[in-house]
């Protein structure tokens, strides 16, 4: 009985060990010890991605979009908690068994490790669009009465508002301010 092997199978036929990522939790807290924000997102990225390839039984990670909800690329129950294992040997962390289905893509789960590996990390652009894109996700699933929808909306409307408070003058608003007030406009900026 030859033919493909149902990926919640594939690990009774493997032979050895299970495979972690760098040495297992020891290896990975050391590889992200000292890194900058963005190389610990790439790492653990790779890492969800390359577990998630693994357990879904491809050759290379690259067959996993990381933008794709895990469900849409196959998992199911069963490979959702062996994705679960396999990150939670990788990184040391116990991890719900609905980690999947609370972290719907490679990205969001990826920003969910970090969060939790790196609590006192400093936000990143990258993880702020990870956790964006769960909130899509999240809405694509959600009905809402119009109580609800204004809330929510007016909850966007203030995160909106800070992220503009915040961002570097537009050529727009340069092209816009008098010689007298570009000073104070650049000025702030820094």
């Amino acid at each position: 009985a030859e033919g493909p092997v149902p990926a919640p199978l594939r690990g009774l036929l493997r032979g050895g060990g299970r495979r972690t990522a760098g040495g297992g939790a020891a290896g990975l807290l050391d590889a992200i010890s000292g890194a900058d924000p963005e190389e610990v997102e790439r790492l653990l990225l790779d890492l969800v991605r390359t577990e998630a390839a693994t357990v879904l039984g491809h050759a290379s990670a690259a067959a996993v979009d990381v933008h794709k909800s895990l469900l849409d690329l196959g998992f199911d129950s069963l490979t959702s908690v062996e994705l679960r294992n396999r990150l939670s040997v990788a990184t040391g962390l116990r991890l719900p068994a609905t980690v999947v289905f609370d972290y719907p893509t490679v990205t969001t789960m990826a920003g969910h490790l970090r969060a939790e590996l790196a609590p006192d990390g400093a936000a990143t652009a990258v993880g702020m669009l990870e956790e964006l894109g769960r909130l899509e996700t999240g809405l694509d699933r959600l009905s809402l009465d119009g109580v609800s929808r204004a809330r929510l909306t007016a909850g966007l409307e203030r995160l909106q508002a800070k992220l503009a408070e915040t961002a570097p003058p537009t050529l727009d608003k340069i092209a816009g301010t008098a010689d007298d007030g570009l000073a104070d406009l650049l000025v702030g900026a820094g």
